[in-house]
């Protein structure tokens, strides 16, 4: 029998599960800064009465009661693909193990960065799912089966002596990346076989993640890492806070931390099998043989 499970918006959620330990609730001011709300909404609710760190706990262990636990290697890995309206990991956790037993068949036909399959494979499901979009396939193929540290580092040496045949010179990524990261970047996307070799794929993952972030944290200019905005407006905000100047970083380098960071803890041992395809759901599906013995299908439309 297929259990059916969709999602809309799941972004509240998100914010309660996964944000929980990290908001400041030592006073309303603190609670406010984290939430990014305006300077008029701050200066209202400055006089708001403290909420209680009892309080907090109990909501904490409310909300994430039922999670099953996973290993530190999976949580390393659960956060790989910055993404807009992410499921949060910990939702699919409890749905997947409430839903399905050991060796069962999840399904997540528009599975973006890959939460679902992640989740099931943690758990100890076969997993089975599929996403349109080329850099979220990435993120999930991924974090479902990376390559080796060794290899993806050996790859990160390869790529950095690699000219690209196209440098791009508009005045957008002239800003946005330093001309060492630049050229870094075009080889990457040049040389890199993502689609086809598991290595270039895993590494084409971890540079997407930083691809763009705050000054110093990524490898781009001052840019938000999960919405990519238009490059007109990114020109005007860069001009207009006199932040025309890229970071001079050394991309190489950077990619060295973040990969030793993320394999730190390992890498998630699979006891199942699965795979992430690459398409449109709508013609692998009537291809797919395995969709008959799904037992749960999960996923998050946003509408």
């Amino acid at each position: 029998m297929l259990t059916r499970i969709s999602l809309i918006d799941a972004n509240h959620l998100a914010l309660k599960l996964d944000r929980m330990n990290r908001l400041i609730f030592d006073d309303a001011t603190g609670w406010l800064r984290n939430k990014n709300i305006s300077r008029r909404t701050l200066t209202t609710f400055r006089t708001a009465r403290p909420v209680s760190k009892k309080i907090v706990e109990a909501d904490r262990v409310r909300l994430t009661k039922g999670i099953p636990a996973i290993s530190l290697a999976a949580k390393q890995w659960a956060g790989v693909g910055p993404y807009y309206a992410m499921m949060p990991t910990s939702f699919a956790l409890q749905q997947i193990k409430h839903f399905t037993d050991q060796g069962d068949v999840v399904l997540d036909p528009f599975c973006g960065r890959g939460t679902v399959p992640f989740a099931a494979a943690a758990l100890g499901r076969s997993f089975f799912g599929i996403e349109i979009f080329p850099v979220g396939w990435v993120y999930s193929a991924t974090k479902c089966n990376p390559a080796s540290q060794v290899r993806v580092e050996r790859r990160l040496e390869e790529i950095a002596k690699l000219k690209p045949s196209l440098l791009e010179d508009s005045e957008f990524f002239r800003m946005a990346y330093a001309p060492k990261t630049l050229q870094f970047l075009c080889a990457a996307r040049q040389y890199l076989d993502w689609q086809n070799n598991q290595t270039d794929r895993t590494l084409m993952a971890l540079i997407l993640v930083c691809l763009h972030d705050k000054t110093g944290a990524g490898l781009s200019n001052q840019m938000r890492q999960t919405k990519a905005v238009h490059p007109t407006y990114a020109v005007r905000w860069w001009k207009r806070h006199r932040k025309s100047t890229p970071p001079d970083i050394d991309p190489v380098e950077m990619m060295k931390l973040k990969i030793k960071w993320r394999y730190a803890k390992g890498v998630l041992d699979l006891d199942s099998t699965g795979k992430i395809y690459l398409g449109d759901c709508t013609r692998i599906l009537p291809r797919a043989s395995r969709i008959a013995n799904v037992k749960l299908l999960l996923t998050s439309l946003k509408t």
